[in-house]
């Protein structure tokens, strides 16, 4: 397959869905609820919205918690995520700001019990904690 997954920023999603929308006549968007065969929400899980609307979510916790922070890379990413999985979890480079950006999302899934100690270090520290 071409891809396995799409991230973008949040901004550019909406920007392309307020645009598409417009040449969708059968799509309205509602600032208040309505009856309706299908209601989308894109919110959060903290959505007001989402609770105005009625909107139920189910939650499946997982043993991972993730440790994120955004980065400046010297080279252009070129749009490539990349992934280490790691003694201790997943550490992942997701690229934002298009093919040409320096800017990656770095996430680094660790274990619940890891998380208070690992973001105890002193930046330099963690740069250097054998696990990452």
């Amino acid at each position: 397959m071409d891809a396995l997954a799409w991230i973008v920023d949040v901004p550019a999603l909406q920007a392309r869905l307020a645009e598409a929308l417009r040449f969708q006549p059968q799509v309205e968007v509602v600032a208040a609820p309505v009856s309706a065969a299908l209601t989308v929400v894109c919110k959060g899980r903290s959505s007001s919205t989402r609770a105005e609307f009625g909107v139920d979510f189910e939650r499946t916790p997982y043993a991972q918690h993730a440790i994120a922070t955004r980065l400046h890379c010297a080279h252009p990413h070129g749009q490539v995520a990349r992934q280490w999985f790691l003694p201790h979890g997943i550490l992942a480079f997701l690229p934002l700001d298009g093919p040409l950006g320096h800017s990656v999302a770095g996430v680094w899934s660790v274990a619940q019990e890891l998380v208070a100690p690992l973001l105890a270090l002193a930046p330099e520290a963690f740069a250097h904690h054998p696990s990452s």
